[in-house]
C-alpha cells in the first residue's frame, strides 16, 4: 500500500469519526435545549393564581356541585376556570409529545388528580349549559391518563424511591 492511499484511509476514517462526534453533539444540544424549553414552560404555568385556586380547591369535597362551586367561589371564580385551562394547556402538550407524561407527573400528579375530582360534576355542568362536549376536554384527558398510570403503578414517593441517589461525578 502506498503513502497517498494510507493517506486518504486515514482521512477517511477521520471523516466519519468527526461526523459521528457532530452528530452526537447536536444530539446532546438539541436534547438539552428542549429539557430547558420544557422546564421553562412549566414554570410559566406556576403563576399566583394557579397557586391561589389549587389552594381554594383544596377546600372542596371532591365532586361538589356546580352551583355549590360558584357559590362558595363567587368572584373568583375565574380562578377555576383558569386553572383547568391551564390543564387543559397541559394536556395538548403531554398529547402532543412535547411534554413528557412521566415529567408532568413529577410535577402535577396529585394537584391534577385532585383538581379533577373535585371540577368533574363541575365541568360536566358546564359542558352541559354550553353544549360544548369539548369544553376542557384536554383536561379530562390527562387526569384519566394520569389516574390510569397510577392504577398501573402505584406512585412512590421521591423521597423514598430515590432516597439512595447520588448526584453524578463532576469531571
Amino acid at each position: 500500500m502506498n503513502v497517498a492511499a494510507i493517506a486518504e484511509s486515514v482521512s477517511a476514517v477521520t471523516l466519519v469519526i468527526g461526523v459521528g462526534f457532530a452528530v452526537v453533539q447536536v444530539r446532546q444540544t438539541s436534547r438539552r435545549r428542549r429539557h430547558e424549553a420544557v422546564i421553562e414552560l412549566v414554570q410559566s404555568f406556576r403563576t399566583p393564581q394557579f397557586t391561589e385556586a389549587l389552594d381554594h380547591l383544596s377546600q372542596f369535597p371532591p365532586g361538589i356541585s356546580d352551583a355549590d362551586m360558584r357559590q362558595r367561589m363567587g368572584d373568583r371564580m375565574p380562578l377555576v376556570t383558569g386553572l383547568a385551562g391551564t390543564w387543559e394547556a397541559f394536556g395538548i402538550l403531554v398529547f402532543r409529545g412535547d411534554i413528557d407524561i412521566a415529567l408532568f407527573e413529577d410535577f402535577f400528579s396529585c394537584p391534577i388528580l385532585c383538581s379533577w375530582a373535585v371540577l368533574r360534576d363541575f365541568v360536566m355542568q358546564y359542558r352541559k349549559d354550553t353544549q360544548r362536549e369539548t369544553l376542557f376536554e384536554w383536561f379530562q384527558w390527562l387526569a384519566e391518563r394520569v389516574a390510569e398510570r397510577e392504577e398501573y403503578a402505584s406512585p412512590v414517593p421521591a423521597h423514598i424511591e430515590h432516597r439512595d441517589w447520588r448526584p453524578a461525578r463532576s469531571r
